[in-house]
């Protein structure tokens, strides 16, 4: 990352939190257009932060957040300077076969080691042929490609966040409302066969008869957090789509009337009985009331 970049990045977390920026930030670029492409050596990117952090009195915590920051921001870099999917580049539906990707998107490090990265359902063999059909008319494999919308981080082990210390999705772009960001994917079998203990089912198929579980296999969508008692509203949920090849996919779209800015967590709603069965008394579980 450029240096003029990442000492911009540190002046917008001070500003946002409306704490003092030093002098010797500012004259060292700090201030100036942000349109300077990510760039330069990690060693260099690291000595630049080390000596903005030298300038800065900031608590632990306070030191944690903004490395978080600069961290999702360079991402967003990232994302942004990668070669643009099919659905950004002409419009059309993102449902079309490109070239292979990574098989597990950044930040490798903070991928499972026991999840099967991939943007297909793993259809369980007891689901009935003509149902496998019905949703999945064409077997075509889809790449395993990274959503260029999203990214998912570590929360702030101190954060006052029920996944606090566990990774969230985040959006790597403005996202407007009724936009579907990314379709959430895992093991597909009958309802009635679902893992109980799972923390990442939902139901799927046209009258919920199936069971969509991201466990053991699925994308960045796995990461997407529950909105209770994170002081927040939910701002995107889950729509049954079809697809361009005619397959039934689970979509999460942004329903926050006000869109979703960059940077900014995507929260969902689990559903009352998901948490009724790990909670019990919901009234007792939710203390942190989202802001009006």
């Amino acid at each position: 990352m450029a240096e003029r970049v990442l000492f911009e990045d540190v002046v917008g977390w001070l500003e946002r939190r409306k704490l003092p920026v030093p002098p010797a930030l500012c004259a060292s670029g700090g201030s100036s257009s942000a349109s300077t492409a990510a760039g330069g050596s990690a060693t260099h990117r690291d000595a630049a932060l080390q000596r903005a952090l030298g300038w800065l009195a900031l608590k632990e915590r306070e030191r944690r957040a903004l490395l978080r920051f600069v961290e999702q921001r360079e991402a967003q870099r990232r994302q942004a300077a990668a070669p643009a999917a099919p659905e950004e580049r002409d419009g059309s539906s993102g449902d079309e076969e490109a070239a292979p990707a990574p098989s597990r998107p950044w930040p490798s490090e903070l991928w499972p080691a026991d999840v099967t990265y991939t943007n297909d359902y793993a259809w369980a063999a007891a689901v009935p042929a003509e149902l496998r059909q019905k949703y999945r008319p064409s077997f075509a494999p889809r790449p395993p490609r990274a959503c260029a919308k999203t990214f998912f981080a570590r929360i702030d082990a101190a954060a006052e966040h029920p996944a606090a210390g566990q990774c969230g999705l985040f959006a790597a772009v403005a996202l407007r409302h009724g936009e579907r960001v990314i379709d959430y994917v895992g093991a597909v079998c009958a309802g009635e066969h679902e893992d109980k203990s799972s923390d990442y089912v939902c139901d799927f198929g046209e009258h919920s008869e199936l069971a969509l579980d991201a466990r053991h296999v699925g994308n960045e969508a796995r990461f997407v957090n529950d909105y209770r008692n994170t002081g927040k509203h939910q701002n995107v949920e889950f729509k049954l789509r079809r697809d361009a090849r005619g397959e039934l996919r689970q979509g999460v779209y942004v329903c926050a009337k006000r869109g979703v800015a960059a940077g900014e967590e995507l929260l969902i709603s689990y559903g009352k009985p998901y948490w009724r069965a790990r909670v019990g008394d919901l009234s007792e579980f939710i203390y942190r009331v989202p802001g009006s």
